[in-house]
């Protein structure tokens, strides 16, 4: 777990190199600047001042004891969280280099409309989709010699085009709950009861007797760290008429008060219609 901390005060940047394990852990600074690597320092502390052009480039810091070595660098990419439809962008770092971005440790290509930057230090993503979660990284390529990987960043997003599926043997049904987006979706089950929701179970699937379903609402919910999403039993299906038929909507018989919407308004009685 090596990490380099950054803390900037007028034009002095401190940058501190940590990792766990031990004892005895002993540090090692190198410069990377036009393809060569240049030894810095032998503190867990380097000191910079960020208005000088020789000090632009990437830093490593090796971390080491007797048991191994671990290294770390200054590029960086960040987590990123959406939801489906927004726009983000992961941030490599300005160097004069060469950079390639990987989406699951496979080389990105821009594709017009969704991806771009692929070779730059700027990775966009237009118009998230709920399948563009996973982790992002980046290649530099300083010269012979000064090539270095970023850590891995995740794009989290949140889950999208939730459904419920149902399945039933005898007099047992099986609820299952889904939705799009990620990473690390978990589900929590509901029932409604007396204007209340009750906490049911943690898992996917959700077993009840078909006569406990056609009494009771259930609502899953799907959550993941980019956000959650509600989806519940109650549905309504699709009705199809001709001029001068008569539809009926259902809602399902629960205790409870009902109001039905029309294009997102509140719909009244309208005698004889």
């Amino acid at each position: 777990n090596a990490v380099i901390s950054e803390e900037t005060v007028n034009n002095t940047v401190t940058l501190t190199c940590y990792a766990d394990g031990g004892p005895g852990n002993s540090y090692s600074w190198s410069h990377l600047s036009n393809g060569s690597l240049f030894y810095v320092s032998s503190s867990e502390h380097i000191v910079l001042n960020n208005t000088e052009s020789s000090n632009e480039g990437i830093y490593f810091c090796d971390i080491y004891n007797t048991a191994g070595l671990v290294n770390v660098s200054t590029v960086e990419v960040s987590d990123q969280f959406a939801n489906v439809g927004d726009n983000v962008t992961f941030n490599c770092g300005e160097f004069d280099a060469e950079y390639v971005w990987l989406y699951n440790n496979t080389m990105l290509v821009d594709e017009p409309g969704h991806i771009s930057g692929a070779n730059s230090s700027v990775l966009y993503i237009t118009n998230v989709t709920s399948t563009d979660w996973g982790t992002y990284g980046c290649y530099v390529n300083n010269g012979p010699g000064g090539s270095v990987n970023s850590d891995e960043a995740t794009l989290h997003v949140s889950p999208h085009n939730a459904v419920i599926s149902e399945e039933t043997v005898n007099n047992t049904v099986t609820l299952t709950c889904y939705a799009d987006g990620g990473p690390g979706n978990s589900y929590s089950w509901y029932h409604l009861r007396n204007g209340r929701l009750f906490y049911v179970s943690f898992s996917e699937h959700l077993v009840r007797s078909s006569t406990a379903l056609d009494t009771n609402l259930y609502v899953c919910r799907i959550s993941n760290r980019a956000g959650f999403v509600n989806v519940s039993t109650l549905e309504v299906s699709d009705q199809f008429a001709n001029v001068g038929d008569s539809v009926s909507f259902n809602c399902g018989e629960f205790d409870a008060e009902y109001v039905w919407l029309y294009n997102n308004t509140m719909l009244v009685d309208e005698p004889g219609h």
